[in-house]
């Protein structure tokens, strides 16, 4: 078969790749309030549903990208993309329980097994300009994060949900399209017998610089996830729709992608421990004032803040990380973007427990001072030469 040489081509079918999947992933959190009314769930409950997808979705990435870097066929950004939209459709659906359990298991196991290959394919096809490309990327999930939540808030409140079966169609089409021009282009690689994973998990923690970016990378998810997860069941209790609910985190989403755009660009002009350094004590400083003001309507604006700050590290941190082991992009993006997001929801249960115990407030004010000790990490890995 004829290989494309187009890289443009390629690039965007990974932008839109990446918008798919993050946009159908993004309709589970806005319908977490209504899937606790609906089966009379605690948050306690949910909290440790949420936690095993986590699991599934976040700490097996290492070894999707593993598998991926052994196997060039693009196999993994295709189907985690379908697995992923199918399943959250379904949820919609779904009357029992127990089956929405396992599509809200299943949903996140797609996008585990979508996401490090897919990170790895962007700067494999944009060696000259994988920052940047990179930060397009990371922000099209953004948007598409950004999007979901508002239909999904839409849908939930409307009831009208024939237009989910246009949207899985609309998705099944763009994945084959998408399909047909990555596919051919895949540097056949035969998967080898011999089973390396650990051995391959462990020459990258020997890594000094490597170790010190993945633990920098646990800022992120800690703030994103914390946010994202509780807030809408504080929100559902203060009386908001759930349309409104979706508004929120869309508008948080899009800041972040907005934050993850011009991270690559002002971290490339200035001093990175700086800029590392300063987005960290802002996303803490912003998460606070919200906390402060939550009753009062202008509070928005500082949650929003919190994500265009947090998201600021994003596209950097990896950039960096794949530059010290280029061989092992996939892994590396497995444990960057996914290991750090799994630590971080199989310990969700534990801040549902003490907000059932004490407060919203209390405990996430408690999370939003954990990435403050992150900061002399930064500093020590800036002192060394990347």
């Amino acid at each position: 078969m004829k290989i494309i040489e187009n890289n443009n081509l390629l690039i965007k079918a990974g932008y839109i790749s990446h918008f798919i999947t993050d946009f159908y992933a993004s309709f589970l959190i806005p319908m977490l309030p209504v899937i606790l009314k609906n089966f009379n769930l605690s948050l306690l409950n949910l909290s440790i549903v949420i936690s095993c997808s986590y699991f599934l979705s976040s700490i097996l990435q290492p070894f999707w990208g593993y598998l991926a870097d052994r196997q060039k066929k693009y196999y993994f950004l295709i189907f985690g993309s379908l697995i992923t939209s199918i399943c959250i459709t379904a949820l919609f659906f779904t009357k029992s329980v127990y089956f929405t359990i396992f599509f809200i298991l299943l949903a996140n196991l797609g996008e585990g097994i979508y996401h490090p290959q897919a990170t790895s394919f962007m700067t494999e096809v944009s060696k000259h300009l994988a920052n940047k490309n990179l930060g397009i990327f990371l922000s099209l999930g953004s948007l598409g994060f950004a999007i979901g939540p508002l239909l999904a808030g839409f849908l939930n409140d409307s009831m009208q949900f024939q237009y989910l079966l246009l949207l899985i169609l609309l998705a099944i089409f763009a994945n084959v399209f998408i399909f047909f021009i990555i596919f051919p282009l895949g540097k056949t690689k035969n998967l080898k017998l011999e089973f390396m994973f650990f051995e391959e998990l462990k020459q990258i923690f020997v890594n000094e610089q490597l170790r010190k970016l993945v633990n920098i990378g646990f800022v992120r998810p800690l703030v994103l996830v914390s946010l994202c997860v509780f807030m809408p069941f504080k929100w559902s209790s203060m009386g908001y729709s759930n349309f409104k609910i979706g508004l929120f985190l869309g508008l948080f989403s899009l800041l972040g992608a907005f934050g993850v755009y011009t991270g690559g660009i002002v971290f490339s002009k200035y001093n990175k421990f700086f800029c590392f350094k300063l987005s960290i004590i802002l996303t803490t400083i912003c998460g606070f004032l919200y906390l402060c003001f939550i009753e009062h309507r202008f509070a928005i604006i500082f949650f929003l803040l919190t994500s265009f700050c947090v998201n600021q590290i994003s596209s950097v941190n990896l950039s960096l990380a794949h530059k010290l082991l280029p061989q092992n992009k996939s892994s590396i993006s497995g444990l960057i973007n996914g290991y750090n997001w799994g630590v971080v929801g199989i310990t969700l249960w534990v801040t549902g427990f003490f907000i059932t115990k004490f407060d919203y407030n209390i405990a996430i004010g408690f999370v939003l001072l954990i990435p403050l000790f992150f900061i002399f990490r930064i500093k020590t890995l800036f002192n060394e030469k990347i």
